[in-house]
């Protein structure tokens, strides 16, 4: 009877001591997000633009994980009908890593582009890690 008290004692002591008292769902780790692009500006000689924005950063310094941006483009025949309610389709036009692309804290981007299309830029950062910042602002005009 006491080996059995015993066994009994020690499966219950091994069954409770373990836990940490805090009983939920296990949460991810807090990432604080990315700083995003809020100066992206545009410049278009002839036919090729060439956007332009700062080094994001965040509380003064530049993201240590910091790997590179992402353009994106939504291009839209000036021939298409007017739709207010449409969403803008972007798609990733160029992936640009951070290595060598700095020039005076800012990153620029070349496009050469076509005649008779509205057009609409967008930057992204990301990190080694694949962590994306929210969008720039946006960049729209058209093109005659």
């Amino acid at each position: 009877m006491r080996t059995w008290s015993l066994f009994l004692f020690v499966i219950l002591f091994f069954t409770f001591l373990p836990s940490c008292g805090k009983k939920g769902p296990p949460v991810p780790p807090k990432i604080e997000p990315l700083p995003v692009v809020e100066d992206l500006s545009k410049s278009i000689t002839g036919d090729l633009l060439t956007l332009s924005w700062a080094l994001p950063r965040q509380n003064g310094k530049i993201p240590g994980d910091l790997a590179g941006f992402k353009i994106f483009r939504a291009r839209k025949p000036l021939m298409d009908p007017a739709c207010k309610d449409c969403p803008d389709k972007y798609r990733l036009v160029a992936n640009i890593p951070l290595q060598g692309r700095i020039s005076n804290n800012r990153i620029t981007y070349q496009e050469n582009l076509e005649h008779g299309y509205q057009y609409k830029f967008k930057v992204k950062l990301y990190t080694d890690r694949g962590n994306e910042s929210g969008d720039s602002d946006i960049v729209e005009f058209l093109r005659e």
